[in-house]
């Protein structure tokens, strides 16, 4: 599946002039959440960034938490479509979880404006329910796939697959996390020494 059709699996099966005009205003919601937040962002300075009346975004989505929500399914479409770009890239299976690893690096480096929504969608989280359910199935995702490579390409055993999954990905969103919103730390840096780290633990449990 192309990044398309995983786009537009967030609007319909088959798209549609009013699917790529939704899209239009989800890219254009996605630079405002970045750039003003949550609360400055409205169906005002949506319609003028993409040079439509208010009531155009209004017929597509009926409140502003809609537009949010079907931001973040764009952000994680993205996000699927270069973690299976880079996984193609892997020579080995030990490489597989490598560049499993270094998407999210890829992905903050390529998008910045998409990590700053996904940091906001933490902070709802901690406010409103509904987005910790969000939250929940997108880190649900992510830990099935480190799981499979743990279990299909490293010989993990079940528990063991869940246990270090889970680590890792604690480790993703923590790095991402320090290089989005501290002075000091160094996106690639920080993406180096999780490579290391993590090859000393497979060459230990080798």
């Amino acid at each position: 599946m192309n990044l398309e059709s995983k786009i537009f699996d967030i609007v319909s099966s088959t798209p549609t002039k009013g699917d790529f005009k939704r899209l239009e205003i989800i890219e254009a919601a996605i630079q405002s959440f970045a750039q003003h937040g949550l609360e400055k962002t409205n169906y005002e300075t949506l319609a003028k960034m993409i040079g439509t009346r208010r009531a155009h975004v209004a017929y597509y989505f009926k409140d502003k938490g809609l537009i949010f929500t079907s931001s973040v399914r764009y952000i994680l479409a993205v996000y699927q479509e270069l973690s299976e770009q880079n996984l193609k890239k892997a020579k080995s299976k030990q490489e597989r979880l490598l560049k499993y690893v270094e998407t999210i690096f890829d992905w903050a480096k390529k998008y910045p404006e998409q990590v700053s929504v996904m940091l906001l969608l933490y902070y709802q989280c901690s406010v409103n329910e509904e987005y910790k359910i969000l939250n929940d199935d997108i880190r649900e995702q992510g830990l099935k796939k480190i799981e499979s490579i743990l279990k299909d390409d490293l010989d993990f055993n079940r528990e063991d697959a869940i246990i270090f999954a889970k680590q890792i990905q604690n480790l993703l969103s923590a790095s991402i996390t320090e290089a989005m919103t501290t002075t000091h730390a160094d996106l690639e840096k920080i993406k180096k020494d999780l490579v290391h780290f993590l090859k000393f633990l497979l060459s230990a449990k080798a």
